[in-house]
Order: C-alpha cells, then structure tokens, then sequence
C-alpha cells in the first residue's frame, strides 16, 4: 500500500462524499495510531479499521474510495485552509462581525446627526435669518433711494419749466427784486441737479440675497448711504428753490391783487375811516412784497377782502330776548376778580329779518369769529336797564341796539358800549 494509485476522476458524486466522510473518519482514526506505528503500518490499519467500521454500519465501502479518501487527506485536498490576509478578507470579516460594530456605528452616526442639526438650527437656521432679513431691509432701502432719485428728478424739470414760466412785475422797484430772486431759484436748481448727478453712479439693483449680503453688504449699505445723502442734498436745495420761485410768482400776482382790492374797497367805502383802512392795508402788503414776506403780503389780502365783505353789509343788531335765551351775562375778569364785566346779548338781523353772521373779535381770546350773536360789553347800569325792560313782561321793548349801513366799518349804537365782545358764555 506503499505506491498511490491514481484517482479515478469519474467517480460519482456518493463516492466523493462517501470518501470525504471517510477521510473525516480517518484524522479522528489516525490519531489514535500515529504514534505507535510506521507510515506503512499505519496506512494498512487505518484501511482495515475503515473498513470495518463501514462494515459494522452495513455500508459497502470500495477499496478503490478508501485509497481516494487516504490519498486525499495525504494531499489535503479536504482539509480547510485558511485564506490569505488581505484587503478583501478584512472586508468579508468586517462585513460578518457588522451586528458587532453596526449598532455602535449607528448610535454614533444618530449623536453626529443631532450635533448636526442642532448646531443648524441654534446657528446656521438664525444665521441665514438674519441674513435674509438685512439683504431685504438693504433691498427695501435700495428702492427707496432710486425712488426718490427719480422723483426728485422729476421735481427738478417740473419746476425749471416753473422758473421759465416766472413773469416779471410790472413796479420797477419789485422788478429788481425778482431778477435777484430769479437768479437765486437758478442757482438753487444748478445745485440740485449736481447732487442728482453725484446720486446716479450709486445707484444699485435691489437684488441682493443673503450670500449678495454675506459678501459685499457692508459696502453696499454705504453706497445707499451715500446716494441718500446726496439725494437729501439735492431736496434741501428744491425746497428753497420751491419757496423761491413761489416768491417770484407772488412778486408778479400780489401787487395786482392788493392794487384791485384796495380800488374795490374804496369804491364801496363811504366814510373816511373805511377809506384809511383800506389803504393801510394796501400798503401793508406792498411793504411785505418788498421784503418778500408773502405771508404777510397774503395776510394783507385777506385783510382787505374782509374789509370788503364787511363794507358790503347791512343789518341791525337787536337784543336777543327769546325765551330760554340769555339776554345779559357777566364775567369776572382775570386781572380783577373783585370786578365784574357786563354783556348784552344782541344778534345781527338783516334786511330779510334774517339771522347773519359777522365777524366779531372776542377780547377774551383776541380771535376774529364768524357768528350771529354776541355779547357787547356795556355799563353795569345799561345792563341793569335792559334787565328792568325785559322783566315787565318777558320783552324788550327798546331791543335795537344799533345799526350798519353799507360802506361803513363803524356801527351807530344806540346804547353806550366800548364795542368789546365775547363769542362764547
């Protein structure tokens, strides 16, 4: 049994298992004799003790598969061996033990998402949210300024045509003033119109997002900045080329209007008193227009169509006596309050016994009112006659108290008075 045969290799497939039970049979075998018996007298036993056992268990086992079995645990062709270290060994280890590593590895990888998502959201998220909201508020302000660089460009050519359109008055005097203040508007306008200019190389796009922001924001908010502060510049200047131009047209319209004014007083007045007030208020306003108050000069206008409008009226003053109504009060006065101030009520009738308004000057507030009673300051004693008058039957007999005619400011009165009203009681 020392020479090996060949291996069949035609030997079916229950031959191949049978003989690699056998060579399992065979190490177990083996082990007991290894030691006490020569290589030959070992392979002669452990061919007999095979057989035998297969024997004793009823299975027919061929010499020809017992030789296989011995030849192959002699080639080892049965015997497992280990494979080479390598990098895909280590991967098919690591990918077996992965119940071992795999829920380590997983509660690791869920703490480094939470990290994660909780330094966005406490960071990153308000970050970003802030960002938004200064590229919005930059966006916002953007269209702001270039709004109002195009209305103020706008303002610009509107009232450059109002400049041209200014015409000169026909008082030498005032013609001097307005080619001064015409030159003044110019200049205002020259200056405006350069600080447009300045405004328009800054203007921007408002389309800035939060990485626009994150990276050129700061120098954007400065030339915004710097667009409005030219912008605000070039307003100031319209504002006073505005008042200016404003002053130029009053410099041609006014003395038309206070001279026309004054002429219609005069044609209604019919007492030298109207006639000295009309004038006084004409010169008022001719002086304002020479030192360009307008407000004063209007204010002068005013004054003169009141004069006519109160010129133009006609109408009684009876005492009022109506039942429920108050024909006389009293006042304590707020420098004396030791002393008292005596009013009758009286009301302005017209031609057509109808109730009309006049204006009246209240002495308690020094304001001119539009009303149809009043109260008229008299003497303790006119007030106590009017008192007596009403009290016999309820009616004042002796109820005209005065009368205006047409052309006069004055009104005859009938009874004493210091002319002295009040509006209110």
């Amino acid at each position: 049994m020392t020479e090996k045969t060949e291996p069949e290799h035609d030997i079916p497939l229950s031959d191949v298992m049978l003989a690699m039970d056998i060579a399992d049979t065979i190490r177990h075998r083996e082990r007991i004799v290894e030691q006490e018996l020569s290589a030959e007298e070992r392979e002669k036993a452990l061919f007999e003790k095979v057989k035998k056992t297969y024997a004793s268990q009823g299975i027919e086992v061929s010499d020809a598969t017992i030789r296989e079995a011995i030849e192959a645990i002699e080639d080892e062709r049965f015997a497992y061996k280990a494979p080479k270290d390598s990098l895909f060994t280590k991967f098919a280890h690591f990918y077996i033990n992965r119940k071992k590593w795999g829920k380590g590895f997983a509660f690791v990888l869920g703490i480094a998402g939470l990290a994660w998502a909780a330094t966005w959201a406490l960071f990153t998220l308000p970050e970003q949210w802030k960002l938004d909201k200064q590229a919005n508020a930059l966006n916002q302000s953007i269209i702001a300024a270039n709004t109002d660089a195009e209305s103020l460009q706008g303002r610009l050519d509107s009232l450059v045509e109002e400049l041209n359109r200014a015409t000169e008055p026909e008082d030498s005097e005032l013609n001097q003033l307005f080619t001064r203040q015409k030159q003044i508007s110019f200049q205002h306008l020259k200056t405006a119109a350069t600080h447009i200019d300045l405004a328009r190389p800054l203007r921007l796009e408002d389309d800035f997002d939060r990485n626009d922001f994150k990276e050129g924001g700061t120098l954007a908010i400065d030339q915004v900045d710097r667009q409005k502060y030219q912008l605000s510049q070039a307003k100031s200047q319209l504002d006073d080329a505005e008042e200016t131009i404003k002053q130029l047209h009053q410099l041609h319209v006014l003395p038309n209007e206070l001279l026309n004014l004054r002429n219609q007083a005069l044609d209604i007045a019919k007492t030298t008193y109207a006639k000295s007030t009309a004038q006084d208020f004409y010169n008022n306003g001719v002086a304002a227009m020479k030192g360009l108050d307008v407000k004063s000069a209007n204010n002068a206008t005013t004054d003169l169509k009141d004069l006519i409008d109160d010129l133009q009226l006609s109408y009684q003053i009876k005492i009022v006596y109506r039942h429920g109504e108050r024909t006389g009060v009293w006042r304590q006065p707020e420098v004396n309050r030791s002393a008292r101030n005596y009013y009758i009520i009286v009301e302005a009738i017209d031609k057509n016994n109808s109730a009309i308004k006049v204006p009246i000057t209240n002495e308690e507030t020094g304001r001119v009112e539009h009303v149809s009673k009043w109260g008229l300051r008299v003497e303790k004693s006119v007030y106590e006659q009017v008192g007596r008058d009403k009290q016999d039957d309820g009616i004042v007999q002796n109820n005209i108290f005065g009368n205006k005619e047409i052309g006069k400011i004055a009104i005859d009165y009938r009874f004493p008075t210091t002319g002295k009203a009040i509006t209110r009681w």
